[in-house]
């Protein structure tokens, strides 16, 4: 029997030039059936990039349970926010340049969900957005980070599966793609998400984390 053939990744230490890609490039490639829809892949800085939701040490094709389950428990904040007019979206993408559409965890959207029927949300609808984050901790703590906050997005949160503790980001520094403040969150602790003035979402620690 022949053996599959290998990847290797030595072509991107000799510097070798990609090829980018846009936003619409991407959209077309699915229109046309080369990437189907269900893929787990989103476009980073212009590339193709596959969305990591293993956990730490094994297959990065595998979703862990404790991811699902985290991303679940993120989709029952939808009934508390519909009630302010904005809705819960899972692992869709948000659109933010035309070299840039993420598909968060999570995000919380300005808008209820038939406002969306024919338009992906951008930077301006989307409150926060959310990762789950095993083995892409530290690309969720920068690469995410850098983008989510460079869109002006408010808040960003982190379920942090390794520490088993909650990192809440606020006030985005646009030009420097970080945001100024960070909240750690420990279990049996809570917190507020400020999604509008005078809205705040509470939420415990142990709702999200495994």
């Amino acid at each position: 029997m022949t053996a599959p053939p290998t990847r290797s990744t030595d072509w991107l230490q000799a510097s070798a030039a990609l090829v980018p890609l846009t936003v619409d490039q991407y959209h077309e490639m699915m229109r046309r059936g080369i990437i189907p829809e269900s893929a787990q892949t989103e476009v980073i800085d212009g590339f193709l990039v596959l969305k990591d939701r293993s956990k730490r040490g094994e297959d990065p094709m595998v979703i862990s349970s404790e991811h699902r389950w985290a991303v679940q428990k993120l989709q029952r904040l939808d009934s508390r926010v519909q009630a302010w007019g904005m809705h819960v979206a899972t692992q869709q993408p948000v659109a933010l340049s035309p070299i840039q559409e993420p598909e968060p965890d999570a995000s919380i959207i300005n808008g209820p969900l038939d406002d969306f029927r024919s338009r992906t949300p951008t930077a301006r609808d989307v409150l926060c957005a959310c990762e789950v984050a095993d083995s892409s901790l530290k690309y969720d703590r920068t690469t995410n980070q850098r983008i989510y906050a460079t869109a002006g997005i408010p808040r960003y949160l982190i379920v942090n599966l390794v520490d088993r503790t909650v990192e809440l980001y606020a006030d985005p520094d646009t030009s420097a793609g970080r945001y100024a403040r960070v909240q750690t969150i420990k279990p049996g602790e809570s917190f507020d998400i400020e999604l509008e003035a005078g809205r705040a979402l509470a939420v415990n620690a142990d709702d999200v984390l495994p």
